[in-house]
């Protein structure tokens, strides 16, 4: 024991391993500075995530400025972030007057911006999924001459690098407006307060990249339509809500070139109000399963009745918009049961408006799952709630299409 402890206490001190890596030569690992190559924790796609779940969108403008602010920081911590913060940053973009602004003359000036940032940085382009511009001036006004030059500047370079799913137009005043907007050739387009004059020199626009299948009008004046019917031969969607008295015969007409094709429909005349070719339309609507008629279901059972049988073959599904007319809980949900008794569709959709489903349509779900009647509910935020590029009836209603074609696809596979 003795002896160990002195050979203990004699013995030479355990070189450091940094000393026996360097005699033998072997290679130290890199200092890292600012200049050297290091690999990111996270990669790109997991901080995207991370920015979707923490910083989510928003259904209104106010929402969506704050959300565009807090990307735009995130952009400036690191050259790590940058990419995916720009790429979630440019994922919805809007072009809008601002929230203290009613003149056109501010988002003239945007599209400007926009224009000079994607021609400086074309990748930025490729991050747009939906666009919205809003011209944002009263429907009375006459816009300038600029705003369809920034606009068709603005489109082509878009054009390069073309990803975008959704363009929506808000206060538009042209034909030629519209062409650009369609050609931009997005699978959704919606216009929104816009109004679309006689062309002056009556000629048939051309739409070169045209593939829309979804295609919406939120209260527009139709004084003139002039697309050539084969141009909407893939359209499978069509909403339109509140439609202008001056511009019902244009877009009755357009309806029956486009029947054929729509397999969901959701069309409002106006409240009490139909018109009289309007029914006439359903017997060309051979592949139509969805069916939003707020106007149609509002009338007497016979109508009803008669107008449904048109369609050549059965709906999948019936929208009803849950105290669409005035009145209680009670006569909505009494017109409810009325319409399930006829059996006009396999199923029934009901959408509603409150924060929180009536009591009135629980009570009905909850009675008629019982008797094997399938009624499905959803809170839809209605159309003039959201300025911003949120949720509208007209996209609540092409997101409800998808869910349930999609549902009756896989029960005619099962």
């Amino acid at each position: 024991m003795h002896s160990s402890a002195n050979s203990t206490r004699g013995a030479e001190p355990l070189p450091c391993a940094l000393d026996v890596l360097a005699s033998a030569n072997t290679p130290l690992a890199p200092t890292f500075s600012y200049t050297s190559p290091i690999h990111p924790l996270l990669l790109p796609e997991i901080i995207s995530t991370i920015f979707q779940l923490v910083i989510p969108d928003q259904d209104d403008d106010e929402h969506w400025q704050s959300r565009s602010d807090v990307l735009r920081s995130c952009a400036l911590v690191c050259s790590t972030w940058r990419a995916p913060a720009q790429e979630e940053l440019f994922r919805n973009t809007i072009v809008a007057p601002s929230l203290s602004s009613h003149m056109g003359g501010s988002v003239l000036r945007k599209m400007e911006e926009l224009t000079e940032t994607l021609d400086h940085e074309p990748i930025l382009a490729g991050h747009i999924r939906r666009l919205e511009v809003n011209f944002g001036t009263p429907r009375w006004t006459k816009l300038s001459p600029e705003h369809s030059s920034q606009l068709e500047k603005l489109f082509a370079i878009l054009q390069l690098e073309n990803k975008i799913e959704k363009v929506s137009a808000r206060n538009i005043r042209s034909i030629e407006d519209a062409v650009t907007v369609m050609s931009l050739g997005a699978e959704l387009v919606e216009f929104v307060d816009c109004d679309f004059p006689t062309s002056a020199d009556g000629a048939t626009p051309v739409v070169p990249q045209f593939r829309c299948q979804q295609l919406a009008f939120i209260v527009c004046t139709f004084l003139s339509w002039p697309f050539p019917a084969s141009l909407f031969s893939s359209l499978k969607v069509l909403c339109i809500n509140f439609v202008m008295s001056d511009g019902l015969a244009t877009m009755c007409h357009f309806l029956s070139v486009v029947a054929p094709h729509l397999s969901s429909l959701s069309i409002h005349f106006g409240r009490g109000y139909r018109p009289d070719d309007g029914s006439s339309l359903f017997y060309s609507m051979k592949h139509l399963r969805i069916l939003d008629d707020p106007t149609l279901l509002a009338q007497n059972e016979a109508v009803i009745r008669t107008t449904i049988a048109e369609l050549p073959e059965r709906l999948y599904t019936l929208v009803y918009r849950w105290k669409y007319m005035e009145g209680t809980d009670e006569m909505t949900g009494r017109k409810l049961q009325e319409l399930i008794e006829l059996e006009l569709a396999e199923k029934i959709f009901v959408v509603y408006r409150e924060d929180t489903m009536p009591l009135d349509l629980q009570f009905l779900v909850r009675m008629n799952g019982r008797t094997g009647h399938i009624i499905r509910t959803r809170r839809i935020v209605p159309d003039g709630q959201n300025a911003g590029i949120g949720i509208r009836w007209s996209e609540g209603f092409m997101r409800l299409t998808e869910e349930v074609l999609r549902e009756e696809g896989n029960a005619v596979l099962e």
